[in-house]
């Protein structure tokens, strides 16, 4: 029997690989929910470091082989929103957040963790295309339902695409206050990148706005030099 939580612990501390040499790379039997729950930090740690194919092929066999409840398929197709969006795939992003949220209006008794990754799959998509009032407005839902469900790593993604989308309508420190809210989660958890990608968004506004003033420059530098050699979105 794989160890859950150990798989668990890892992909919320954002330890993508070390979950993956937990639980393989290979399709899971999917019979019981515990199994169910392993796959998706399977195929979700295969998104984050870029195994997108084979994410996508993950959840082509779960499908295959009967898998259809929703709570496996929205936070499926979350994850693969995620991967279609770093290639640059925005319509097939789009696709399959519109279809979390046909899948969500069919259950009659919505669980927290649906809620929360419906929104913030509307949230993510809103924020690629710009439209960020209706980013901000789902990524506070998103919040909420993660909020109520003591679901932190969620808080966290939440309270990240919030600040972002109300710094970018220039209500900055309100954006500011919300990232800096996110960090502490996301310490809270462990989570690493999941911190360093908060904090380059509260160091990219303060520049972007002035908080920072003459210091911008010389913080931006600092911030860059401390990068992992991959992170290349942030840099």
């Amino acid at each position: 029997m794989l160890h859950k939580n150990e798989v668990k612990a890892c992909f919320y501390s954002g330890k993508y690989k070390d979950a993956l040499q937990i639980i393989g790379r290979r399709p899971l039997q999917l019979a019981t929910s515990d199994n169910r729950k392993l796959a998706l930090f399977q195929l979700g740690s295969m998104v984050f470091i870029g195994e997108f194919d084979e994410a996508r092929s993950l959840f082509e066999f779960a499908k295959k082989n009967g898998v259809l409840d929703a709570e496996f398929i929205i936070p499926a197709q979350f994850f693969l929103s995620i991967g279609e969006v770093r290639r640059s795939h925005y319509e097939k992003a789009a696709q399959l957040i519109a279809a979390n949220a046909w899948l969500a209006k069919k259950q009659f008794n919505k669980s927290g963790n649906i809620e929360f990754y419906v929104n913030q799959g509307i949230a993510f998509i809103h924020f690629y295309r710009g439209h960020f009032e209706k980013s901000s407005r789902f990524a506070q839902k998103a919040y909420l339902a993660a909020f109520e469900n003591d679901f932190r790593y969620g808080q966290a993604l939440a309270l990240d695409a919030l600040g972002q989308s109300l710094c970018q309508m220039g209500q900055v420190q309100r954006g500011l206050f919300e990232l800096n809210r996110g960090i502490e989660i996301a310490k809270s958890i462990g989570n690493g990148g999941l911190v360093t990608a908060l904090e380059i968004g509260v160091l990219r506004f303060r520049s972007q706005y002035g908080v920072n003033g003459k210091k911008a420059i010389s913080e931006c530098q600092r911030a860059l030099k401390k990068l992992d050699s991959q992170n290349n979105y942030s840099k």
